[in-house]
């Protein structure tokens, strides 16, 4: 893919939607995602629109939880994104300490639950 089509998805809006099929029940819909986040990381723009659209925590899951091709790929996907291990470590047990520290006082929903943080 050209980098002027690359850049044109995401201006496009259809970040949100490709980040959106992660979650499909599909393993085939999910491997197409992952491949197309992969194509898509390429460009730095493209990189952070997937990351505050929330694809890292959804990669995380598939990179832990999917068949064998889909962990290799999601975590390969992770690491485009620029997120090696450690750091996906640290942002899971990040999201959890926000979770649990914005929770009392009522900021929760708007933060962690609009998705501003990337946490799921």
């Amino acid at each position: 893919m050209h980098d002027a089509g690359k850049t044109i998805i995401n201006t496009a809006g259809g970040i949100p939607a490709l980040v959106a099929l992660l979650d499909s029940t599909t393993p085939e819909v999910q491997q197409h995602a992952v491949d197309a986040i992969q194509e898509l990381s390429q460009n730095d723009a493209n990189k952070r629109a997937m990351i505050a659209d929330g694809a890292v925590p959804a990669l995380q899951t598939l990179s832990d939880w999917s068949t064998p091709l889909l962990e290799k790929d999601a975590a390969q996907a992770l690491k485009k994104l620029g997120l090696n291990r450690t750091v996906q470590w640290i942002v899971r047990i990040g999201c959890g300490l926000l979770a649990g520290l914005v929770g009392g006082l009522g900021l929760y929903r708007w933060l962690v639950r609009s998705d501003r943080t990337g946490c799921r």
